[in-house]
Order: structure tokens, then sequence, then C-alpha cells
């Protein structure tokens, strides 16, 4: 401790001090200094305390305008790219549940190149960037009205303004077999949920597998994305098969000119199950994405005569379209064989009717494959009994029933009696109507639990050989039970 007069440095326990006489009590003293010492540490600990909040604060705050000055400091020549597939790659019947391919991340820009070789890349996006006044953008009206013309399908009349303009762009630019868009200052987003709604609405475009890569470059010009669209097949090709495959719909058209809607509706059914082969190499091979074959394509339903329930749905879609006939491409699942489907929804005099092909050509155990119409017309109600929707993809709810198959042709029956039973099927051998095969014999009731009636009192009680006379009868009864087949 030190003296309080003279100031001097003295021993802890000393009573008076050596230097100057003055007499003293040392608690007092030892504990004011103690107290003194306290409060240096204390201010000490505090001033340390703001001095590490202040370097925390500093430096978040360089890693948030870090990359801002970087963008404005250097040339345009960083790239961010991205391999993504469709936003829904388009549900196929016959693969194991296809599940959608996710973005993968962007490889490191330039990785790999060489000095020259990454200078040649900046020059290049340069030049993009140069001519970016001629690029794609929603926001330009010269370019909406260029391609205003192109006629919005299903999907893509529910999307907002700006991905229908830039929906516009991508199918004008893809008819003409141009694999690669480019688009100045547009969301991604916005160019994914347009590509989503293209892919739907086009069955045309055969030879996109439904899936993009895109690029895109930011500067101080603004940003350039770069679409290129997935192919199954070189553009030159493409632009042949596409050429056969409108000879084909023109001569199916052709054929039909002068029926109904429905009647030309059901022609189309009949005629690509009459002449299509189901590709069972999809079930043979799991590894096989349809979307990437011509079997899951309207060409190979309609020129290759094999598909797959992708080929079936597409090429009906096609013919309907190329009518006037409104017509969509309904994705789905098969719970009954736990994979991914697809079928139709056909608009006819105002009022929307599924049809799937697919499920209406079943094939036997020995290969044979046989004409239904037990999916031809059908409502809502009657396809959720066998069928899963598509959550992603708002359809059409479908109530109407005039055109059911089944009451045109006049085989159905609210409920189970046995006199009209045997009316509906004399009718049948008696006067046969449009396209049903005299060798079997079709009843379809309102319910499953009716239709059950119909086999316990046609077939168990062996009724339906006194009706039809026949020796021996086979049948069989559809997936959801409703409709009973005889075969005579």
């Amino acid at each position: 401790m030190n003296c309080p007069n003279c100031g001097r440095a003295l021993h802890d326990n000393a009573l008076i001090c050596p230097y100057c006489g003055t007499e003293f009590d040392p608690q007092p003293m030892h504990y004011a200094e103690e107290r003194i010492r306290r409060r240096k540490r204390k201010k000490a600990r505090r001033t340390w305390f703001w001095i590490s909040v202040s370097t925390v604060f500093l430096l978040a705050l360089l890693m948030v305008l870090y990359p801002v000055f970087s963008r404005m400091l250097a040339s345009p020549g960083s790239a961010i790219s991205q391999k993504s597939a469709s936003s829904s790659v388009m549900a196929e019947s016959e693969a194991s549940v296809l599940s959608k391919e996710a973005s993968s991340p962007p490889p490191p820009s330039y990785a790999g190149q060489t000095a020259s070789e990454s200078s040649q890349r900046a020059s290049a996006a340069d030049e993009t960037y140069s001519d970016a006044s001629a690029l794609y953008n929603p926001d330009i009206s010269t370019q909406e009205s260029e391609s205003s013309e192109t006629e919005l399908g299903y999907y893509a009349s529910r999307l907002g303004e700006a991905e229908q303009k830039i929906y516009r762009y991508m199918v004008s630019k893809l008819s003409e077999f141009e694999t690669t868009l480019v688009f100045s200052d547009t969301d991604p987003e916005l160019v994914s949920t347009a590509y989503d709604a293209l892919r739907l609405d086009n069955p045309e475009l055969f030879w996109l597998t439904g899936g993009y890569s895109w690029e895109q470059w930011t500067g101080p010009g603004g940003s350039t994305l770069t679409l290129t669209a997935d192919t199954l097949m070189s553009p030159e090709e493409a632009r042949q098969k596409a050429a056969v495959l409108n000879e084909v719909c023109a001569q199916l058209l052709s054929e039909a000119s002068g029926m109904s809607d429905f009647e030309a509706a059901l022609y189309f059914h009949d005629y690509l199950i009459n002449t299509t082969t189901y590709d069972i190499a999809f079930y043979d091979n799991p590894e096989l994405q349809p979307s990437e074959s011509e079997s899951g394509k309207a060409y190979g339903c309609l020129v290759s005569h094999k598909a797959v329930c992708a080929g079936y749905t597409s090429a009906y879609q096609l013919l309907l379209k190329k009518r006037g006939v409104e017509c969509l491409y309904v994705m789905g699942f098969d719970p009954l064989q736990n994979i991914s489907h697809s079928w139709n929804c056909v608009k006819l005099d105002g009022e929307f009717y599924y049809v799937d092909l697919t499920w209406d050509d079943p094939s036997s155990d020995d290969g044979t494959e046989t004409l239904r119409h037990d999916y031809f017309g059908i409502t809502t109600d009657e396809l959720l009994e066998t069928h899963e929707l598509d959550t992603s993809h708002e359809v059409p709810l479908c109530t109407a029933t005039v055109y059911d198959y089944y009451i045109v042709n006049g085989l159905y029956a609210s409920s189970y009696d046995y006199e009209q039973a045997v009316s509906l099927l004399e009718y049948q051998l008696n006067e046969t109507p449009l396209d049903v095969n005299p060798s079997e014999l079709i009843l379809k009731y309102a319910s499953s639990e009716d239709c059950g009636l119909a086999v316990e009192d046609l077939i168990v009680n062996q009724n339906i050989f006194y009706i039809t006379g026949a020796s021996s009868i086979s049948y069989s009864i559809s997936e959801n039970g409703r409709i009973l087949h005889l075969y005579i």
C-alpha cells in the first residue's frame, strides 16, 4: 500500500510512515485500493465486450456487401448454370412410380479451364450483353405481339400474364425446331412454370423429352438466361418425322371429317387401340423412362404403332387438338399397379369427360389385345374409383354422363332387374349396337353392388344360358366392379 500523505510505498502491515511520520490505520486504505482495481477491471471487460460486438457487426456487414461490390467491380464473366428436369416429367403408366428429377447444383464457374478459355468465355458473355436488347423480355410489347397468335392450351390458359408471354415465345421457337431459348431479366421460376404447361399442351412437340438445362449470366447490363431443351433426336430428324406424323393425322382427320365430335372422338379411340401394340419393354426394364422414348410420344403411337400410356394419351390429344376439340393430357397414378399413369379429358358439347385408352386396350395372358370402352366418357367420380389424380395440376370436374359409351349404346342400367337384364341382352343379340362385338355382351350398372347381383342371378344361377342359348360362357368384371363382360 502507499502512504496517504507522501505517497511512498509501505508494507501492508505498517502503522506509521517511516518517511513522513504519518500514523494511520492500513485497513481502510487497503479496501479503497481494491475497489479501484475492481472498477478498472470492470471497465476493461466492458470495453472488450463492445469491441467484440463491433467486430462481429462489421464482419457481417462485409459479408452482405461483398457480393454487391464484386458484381459492380468484376467484368461480366461469371455464370450460374443448372441442369434440371421438367417440373414434372410426364407421368407414365408403365414405369415404376416415376420420380421428378431434382435440380442439381451448378458446377464451379470455369472449373478446369485455362486462362485463354476463360478469356474466350468472358468475351462471349460480353457479346451476349451487348445484344441484350434483342433478347426476349416479357415486358417488351412488340415481342408479345409477334407471338400473340399462339393459341393457349388448357394448362397455359391458367398461367399468369407474364408466364403466358413466355409460353407463347417458347412455343413459337420450339415449333420451328429451335432448341435454344434466350431470355433477358426473366425469373427462372416463370420460365419453368411456362415450360411445364408447354409440354402438357403440345403433343406435336414429340421430339422433346420434357427436360431442359439452363444457364444464367449476370452482369452490369442485367441477367441473361439461356434454356436448352432436351431432345430425343436432332432437329433435322425431328423435322422429317414431324412431316410423317402430320400426314398420318391428316389422313385420319379426313376420314372423320363427316362425323360429329363424339363420333370422331370414338373413332380415334378405337383406331389407336386397334393399331397400337403396348410396349412391354417398359415392364421388363424399370430403368426406362417413357418420356425419353418414342413409345411415350404421339409419334410412337401413330407412326410406329407401339406405345405406353403417355404415347396413347399424346396421340389422342394430338388428333382431337387438330380437329379443334379440347383434349387434355392428365397425369395421375394407378393404385392397382402402384405406378404413375396418364389419360385424357375431352370436352364434348361443352362438358368434360374422361377417356383412358390404355385401360381400354387390355392384354390377356396369351398376348391378345381386346378393344373396350369401359373408360370412354366417364365422370370424375367413376374415374376416382380406380385412378388417382395428380393434384399439382388443376383439371376439370367431369359430371356429365351423356356421352358415356354404354349409356349412348343403351347398355346401362341404374339398378339390377332381371327383366331389364334380359331386355338389354336380347337387344345386343338381335340388333348389335354401334361398335359392339357380337360375341361379347355387356351390362353396365350404376354401382358394383348391382353388378354383383347380376353376376349372382345370371352366372351363378345359370340364367344366362336360358337367355342366350349358348352352351358355354365366360365372363369378366371391370376394375371398378360396375361392368359385366360376357363372352359367348
